[in-house]
């Protein structure tokens, strides 16, 4: 029966009343290539949208736009120098420089993606794995101090909590000292 169904043709979508929002053109190259433009005729007495919205949503996208371009980006490059760095065992060298200063890139954009996603009232970004390759480099180069610190800031702004606490805590071991009262207050809380 599933081989038959091949030659079928594809149901329509229902009409439901909702906009049809522009699709990603297939020949976009990058982010770069793709802008949102609204333009919706409204129906006085249809509320199954808002323009506002839309047009609230239009700005987000584009603002936002800039700024995922080169976090995204960065994302690739940490992700493809840790694996580098870690094969070849070099955790002080130059990879490892231009990783740390990628990782500090990435949050400064993370915190930007976080104010712009605050000011239009959209989701918040979901995570940002750059805290983490930061902490483990630190730990790798024996930075225990510094490597709790980025743990603390992960922490503070809600993103990979289930890997900063247990992080923070090995470090602070690491470093043979015992927990500050702050740290045990982000230790302990939720």
């Amino acid at each position: 029966m599933g081989l038959f169904n091949f030659f079928k043709k594809p149901r329509k979508n229902k009409d439901d009343g909702r906009p049809n929002l522009p699709s990603i053109p297939s020949k976009a190259k990058s982010h770069d290539d793709i802008s949102i433009t609204v333009n919706v005729d409204v129906d006085d007495n249809d509320d199954s949208y808002d323009e506002k919205e839309l047009i609230k949503f239009q700005k987000y996208w584009n603002e936002s736009n800039q700024i995922t371009n080169e976090y995204f980006d960065l994302l690739e490059r940490i992700k493809r120098d840790w694996s580098t760095m870690y094969n070849l065992h070099d955790y002080t060298g130059q990879i490892a420089t231009n990783l740390e200063t990628n990782c500090k890139r990435s949050i400064e954009l993370f915190n930007k993606w976080k104010k712009v996603s605050i000011k239009y009232d959209q989701d918040m970004p979901p995570g940002a794995p750059c805290y983490k390759r930061l902490a483990m480099l630190y730990e790798k180069q024996k930075k225990y101090e510094e490597s709790i610190d980025v743990c603390k800031e992960a922490i503070h702004i809600g993103v990979n909590i289930s890997d900063a606490k247990p992080r923070m805590v090995r470090m602070i071991k690491k470093a043979k000292r015992e927990p500050t009262d702050e740290e045990m207050k982000l230790i302990e809380s939720d």
